[in-house]
């Protein structure tokens, strides 16, 4: 399956800046894709996959201005951010919906506006830019998350497990907001692992993902990154 993919995601590409109407079998390969579970590849079938499928599919990324990962597992664009490797295809599929972006390419490296801050997370990320912690600043983290807004819908900063808040007011006389808990509710699931990877070089002692079917009923259905600090 991976090796089909791989050749079906080419050629509708190919036919898709050659200026051919491919919704249909954009649509009906989207489908496929969702049932594949594409960052769980049989071990028997990645080992079987051909060099020419592989190569198939960097040179789409390629010509959709993808840039092939390092040791990091990250491909890289101008003007959609890092996208770790496992999640590259439904990036893909976004791009060829985005037609008149895809059209544009390579000179689709304009900023992407993002999206506006309701007052209330602005209030939290001057707590958060002020917060101090084992090492962490909270200016590091408010610039790298303003830096891929699009990313995150919400995030706070709090205590880990159960708290009854003393602390936090114990400590707020002295201009300090005891919390060594960031939690990021994700704009949409594509971006989990890019925000792991983002808070991993805040020097954190755990990142995690917060996707249990339980948690994310109280999340309208979006993943948390939770990032803990000694």
């Amino acid at each position: 399956m991976y090796k089909q993919l791989c050749d079906e995601i080419g050629d509708l590409v190919a036919r898709h800046l050659g200026g051919e109407d491919v919704e249909a079998d954009l649509a009906a390969w989207s489908r496929r894709l969702g049932e594949t579970r594409w960052c769980a590849i049989p071990e028997d079938e990645e080992d079987t996959m051909s060099c020419e499928s592989a190569q198939r599919l960097r040179a789409v990324a390629a010509a959709l201005g993808w840039t092939a990962p390092s040791s990091d597992g990250f491909w890289h664009h101008e003007a959609l951010g890092p996208v770790h490797d496992d999640d590259l295809m439904p990036f893909l599929l976004d791009q060829l919906r985005g037609s008149d972006r895809v059209k544009t390419l390579p000179d689709a490296a304009a900023p992407h506006q993002s999206p506006s801050l309701v007052a209330m997370q602005g209030i939290w990320l001057e707590i958060i830019r002020r917060w101090w912690h084992n090492g962490i600043t909270g200016e590091k983290v408010v610039a790298d998350l303003l830096a891929h807004r699009e990313w995150w819908a919400s995030v706070i900063v709090d205590r880990r497990g159960e708290d009854d808040g003393l602390i936090r007011l114990r400590d707020l006389p002295d201009d300090h907001w005891n919390a060594d808990t960031l939690y990021i509710l994700v704009s949409d699931g594509k971006y989990r692992r890019n925000l792991m990877h983002l808070a991993a070089g805040w020097n954190p002692s755990n990142v995690v993902a917060i996707d249990d079917p339980r948690s994310m009923d109280n999340t309208r259905g979006k993943p948390v990154v939770a990032v803990w600090w000694d």
